[in-house]
């Protein structure tokens, strides 16, 4: 005999905070209905409000769970719990009034839900490539070294190739010092020099490379070995956090030396070739933005229109929806691309009498 046990709960509607990776925006629409006892019009309204925000937030995320138990005659029972686990973070009513003897309302909802299923291939988040620094041992030298401090502008090639995100090579710039968001590095040196100004709403990678000689003895011989390794710090510029450190490593054999025979040097090494340790970067920075929501800020306004600093290079297309960073349940704001070019976007507000600054941060939706 099978019961089934159906618990249903609504979050309560929350207030904005940063999307976790595994968690996408919608706008969804909800409709409610609840019947009017007598004349208590009032009473059937706030039913069916709650039944459009459930309604909303269950096409948004639903949860099926299940358990089988044993009880004491021998019976195997089944229990299925169905919760709906969704969060919106705001809501419009469109639609409000008596259907009959109903109380009918429709809400456009702004919601967060798990993303089950894959992240969308086409959005690529900006990453900065801000100073990576070098350390090599003494006693490698020759085609080695100088291939060590090579392999860097090539792996930003590599990295440059990378699915989920658009490089930037700002190595001239330090590391990130504070959030972008309060211009933590417009007035560094050599961004006022060059005129180069980090992603706001992206992320940035710094770190340094290591490179060490690797000796082992094995009866007769000894066997030398360069190990370099990479290590990386991924920060969100928007808040200067740091969202994942980066650490891989590649062993490049050596030369091999005979006890009492004439030992060969680093010259003799085979060519040294640092992509694939970059492809093993390339990898993990994948892993770590491949289901980050694609965030642009406001740059300039023209006009009822706002260029945002997202476009064509991120999978930002025309008809495209964007939500901008609500500070409360009644200031969020939607925006529709019309136009987008490699790096900018013209968008549209959709809500009337929301206005949208320069500088306030948007996110965009499925």
């Amino acid at each position: 005999m099978k019961h089934i046990l159906i618990a249903l709960s609504l979050l309560a509607v929350a207030t904005f905070a940063g999307s976790p990776a595994e968690a996408t925006l919608r706008v969804v629409k909800g409709e409610g209905w609840a019947p009017i006892s007598g004349n208590a019009t009032s009473v059937a309204r706030e039913r069916a409000l709650a039944a459009a925000l459930y309604d909303a937030a269950s096409r948004l995320q639903t949860k099926v769970r299940g358990a089988s138990q044993l009880n004491t005659q021998g019976r195997l029972t089944e229990e299925l719990t169905a919760t709906v686990a969704a969060q919106l973070k705001g809501y419009e009513i469109i639609k409000d009034g008596q259907m009959g003897s109903n109380w009918m309302i429709v809400v456009e909802a702004i919601g967060e839900g798990e993303n089950e299923g894959p992240c969308d291939p086409n959005r690529r988040v900006d990453l900065d490539m801000r100073h990576i620094s070098i350390r090599v041992a003494p006693g490698i030298q020759g085609h080695a070294n100088a291939a060590i401090h090579e392999g860097l502008a090539r792996g930003v090639e590599t990295l440059a190739s990378g699915g989920t995100y658009v490089v930037s090579d700002q190595r001239f710039l330090p590391p990130l010092r504070g959030a972008e968001r309060n211009h933590a590095s417009s007035l560094d040196y050599m961004t006022q020099v060059s005129g180069a100004l980090p992603s706001v709403s992206g992320y940035s990678v710094s770190g340094t490379i290591i490179a060490e000689i690797d000796r082992g003895d094995y009866y007769i011989a000894q066997r030398t070995a360069v190990t370099i390794s990479i290590n990386l710090k991924l920060r969100d510029n928007f808040n200067g956090v740091t969202i994942a450190h980066i650490q891989e490593q590649q062993v490049i054999p050596g030369s091999t030396t005979v006890y009492g025979l004439p030992r060969s040097g680093f010259d003799n090494f085979p060519k040294v070739n640092t992509i694939p340790l970059f492809q093993k970067v390339q990898d993990a920075l994948d892993s770590v933005l491949a289901c980050k929501p694609l965030r642009a800020v406001v740059i300039a306004k023209n006009g009822g229109k706002l260029v945002l600093s997202a476009g064509l290079d991120n999978g930002v297309q025309p008809g495209d929806y964007f939500l901008v960073n609500p500070k409360g349940r009644e200031s969020w704001q939607i925006l529709k691309i019309e136009d987008a070019s490699a790096g900018r976007a013209i968008a549209r507000p959709i809500r009337p009498g929301r206005e949208v600054p320069v500088n306030s941060l948007v996110e965009m939706l499925l």
